[in-house]
């Protein structure tokens, strides 16, 4: 099913039909760029030895390394491209936050446990990027959402990883999608893009990397 999926999606992957000057700008010079990033060895070389955090934790441990490594990097693009003052991690530590943190340095980073719900209430006063990373818990994924929303922009990006994981994610994602908020979204398999610039036209891209 999802070879086939990938199949239909390969046109508007590589912007054939794509109208809009934003969207094929993302999908060609960011979520399909192909060239190395100067970074990536040296990311590849510190992923493979976890912090001392995932090592004190059980959990982050199992989780560490669980991401695949073309999603690690389109988050790496993403924040290279978006440049964002904020980035809000919510979910258990992993890799990726190597490649968030290496992407923009100077970023504040703010990572929120599943068991800190109690940061959701202290959250900056705008979001630039998030990543959404616990989609086994789709209750959870909802609620960080929620509480995330009045604190976006025109230049807010959230990254929702898992979109197509069960039932309950497909639903929650498409209602992410139908927010008034939201302009432009990327359903890129492994994870979800949404956009809330005002003055992007209402569009979903179904696509693949």
């Amino acid at each position: 099913m999802r070879l086939l999926s990938r199949i239909l999606r390969l046109p508007r992957s590589h912007g054939f039909g794509v109208q809009s000057p934003f969207a094929y700008r993302l999908l060609t010079d960011v979520i399909r760029e192909r060239l190395p990033y100067y970074a990536y060895s040296e990311l590849q070389e510190q992923e493979s030895m976890p912090s001392a955090e995932a090592a004190a934790s059980a959990i982050v441990a199992k989780e560490w390394m669980t991401e695949p490594l073309r999603l690690k990097r389109l988050l790496f693009r993403l924040v290279n491209h978006r440049q964002p003052r904020c980035i809000v991690y919510a979910g258990f530590p992993t890799a990726s936050t190597l490649y968030l943190k290496q992407a923009k340095p100077s970023a504040q980073f703010l990572n929120i446990l599943p068991s800190e719900e109690n940061l959701l209430i202290h959250l900056p006063e705008t979001i630039d990027f998030l990543y959404l990373r616990h989609s086994k818990e789709p209750a959870w994924t909802e609620k960080v959402f929620r509480a995330c929303l009045d604190k976006t922009d025109a230049r807010t990006l959230f990254v929702i990883e898992g979109i197509q994981r069960n039932a309950l994610m497909r639903t929650l994602w498409r209602q992410m999608q139908c927010h008034p908020l939201v302009s432009v979204t990327f359903d890129i398999f492994d994870v979800g893009l949404l956009f809330f610039d005002p003055r992007l036209n209402k569009q979903h891209y179904a696509i693949s990397l």
